[in-house]
């Protein structure tokens, strides 16, 4: 679970899960990003008999790398069998992991996942939420209807801690993963205490960032949108040039068809190269698997 000034939820969420998970086979860990002031501490877990630490990072690094150097730390402890994601707010309720558990090991998929109903958020974030899944639907040919809520076998948690991807958008990598999902319907929660550190320029970033997981994707398809938008752009000058030389065009007809196309060829040519060059920076710099990660910024705290 990353934590960031946000000890007091993540408190109440651990009494919770207490409550809900056999807490004999439970060991949370507890991923501290960086914070300044409300961290979660050790004695957090045992307070409400829970085993498990607290990773501290030496930065703030945001939710989706602190979830990935997560994952490369639990994977050090040779007897873990399954791993959960989960926020540590209250938003991810407790009383869903069984739910995502039970889905798990009765389906023999490789990752259960939280497929989100109702959720308590602004009319903006609903809109905006509205009108990412088709866009992405249409620019990667995925689907994307959960989050950062998941429950893996250990081969699944082993793959996605190999993934480059995984340190830029969970989600994102799980699609990209292949693994075998099963989907369950789960209901989003009510954050516990203090408000979201997620603000409305770094949710649209998050969203941008599931498309650059499938960037190759995204330029195929844009790639092959422009190829449609030449041939469309050669039929109209075509159709303006026999009409041209038929006599059936009013003065200036031609040139006008002319430069729309031109236009609008160009326009097209433009927004592909652009992707292009997105696909090689990511290539450049989105080279840092979560275990490399993990290397780099995380200490731990004692049990």
């Amino acid at each position: 679970m990353p934590v960031y000034n946000d000890g007091t939820a993540a408190r109440r969420l651990l009494e919770e899960l207490a409550t809900e998970a056999p807490a004999s086979r439970l060991t949370v860990l507890l991923v501290d990003d960086g914070s300044v002031e409300d961290a979660p501490r050790p004695e957090d877990l045992a307070r409400v008999g829970l085993a498990g630490r607290v990773v501290r990072l030496r930065r703030n690094v945001g939710h989706q790398k602190a979830l990935a150097i997560g994952l490369a730390e639990a994977l050090r402890d040779e007897g873990v069998a399954l791993v959960a994601f989960m926020d540590g707010d209250g938003e991810d309720r407790p009383a869903d992991l069984p739910r995502l558990l039970d889905a798990l090991t009765g389906s023999g998929a490789d990752i259960a996942v939280a497929q989100r109903q109702k959720r308590h958020e602004t009319w903006l974030f609903l809109t905006f939420y509205t009108v990412y899944k088709p866009v992405f639907a249409a620019l990667t040919g995925k689907r994307i209807d959960f989050g950062n809520f998941i429950v893996m076998t250990r081969a699944a948690a082993e793959r996605l801690s190999l993934m480059e991807e995984t340190t830029t958008h969970v989600a994102g990598a799980v699609l990209a993963s292949r693994l075998r999902l099963v989907r369950v319907k789960s209901d989003r929660g009510v954050r516990y205490a203090g408000a979201s550190k997620m603000n409305y320029v770094a949710l649209i970033l998050h969203g941008l960032k599931s498309v650059i997981v499938f960037s190759e994707d995204v330029l195929v398809r844009l790639t092959i949108l422009f190829a449609g938008i030449l041939g469309l752009g050669a039929l109209a000058l075509v159709v303006a040039l026999g009409s041209k030389l038929s006599g059936l065009a009013t003065p200036g007809w031609l040139t006008l068809v002319v430069g729309f196309v031109l236009v609008g060829c160009a326009q097209a040519g433009i927004l592909v190269f652009m992707a292009l060059m997105t696909v090689i920076s990511a290539r450049r710099t989105n080279n840092v698997t979560p275990v490399e990660l993990a290397g780099l910024l995380s200490s731990r705290d004692a049990r």
